[in-house]
């Protein structure tokens, strides 16, 4: 009467993941938001590495110590800005994902006909289901995007 879980077979497309960041996670405005922080992080660490290559450079590194010191503090400080900036969309998209999808499985399994899912599923599979999956979400694919950014624009 209970149907085993694993036997499901699970295929995620390209269009799942384009439907869920289009639908859930904020489309267009959180990929902007992110490129844009990201694109900051790259010239201000560019802008820090530059300023630190031209101090080495000089002749009398003691001459002008606090000006590029200055310089080099405030671009540290825009790049550490900029890793905020990006990790804080992140979290702010994903908690307004992970409680537009929840509300959503909660339609869902409310609309479920009882003979068909609730004579075969204990609750507690529901309730394993809600909780691993909504954590699974707004855990590892967030930060997984997190981590592919700050990748490749390292590698740019």
């Amino acid at each position: 009467m209970i149907k085993d879980e694993n036997d499901e077979d699970i295929d995620i497309t390209f269009e799942t993941y384009k439907q869920y960041f289009g639908q859930y996670y904020g489309g267009y405005s959180f990929l902007t938001i992110t490129q844009v922080s990201m694109i900051f992080y790259c010239f201000s660490s560019i802008g820090c590495d530059y300023v630190i290559g031209q101090w080495t450079n000089q002749t009398d590194q003691r001459a002008n110590m606090w000006v590029y010191a200055g310089f080099s503090l405030a671009f540290s400080i825009s790049t550490a800005g900029a890793v905020m900036m990006r990790v804080s969309t992140i979290l702010y998209y994903s908690l307004g994902c992970d409680r537009k999808l929840h509300e959503e499985m909660i339609r869902r399994v409310s609309n479920a006909p009882i003979n068909l899912y609730y004579d075969v599923t204990p609750i507690g599979r529901v309730l394993n289901k809600f909780s691993s999956d909504l954590g699974d979400l707004s855990t590892q694919l967030c930060f997984t995007y997190g981590s592919m950014l700050a990748m490749f624009y390292n590698l740019v």
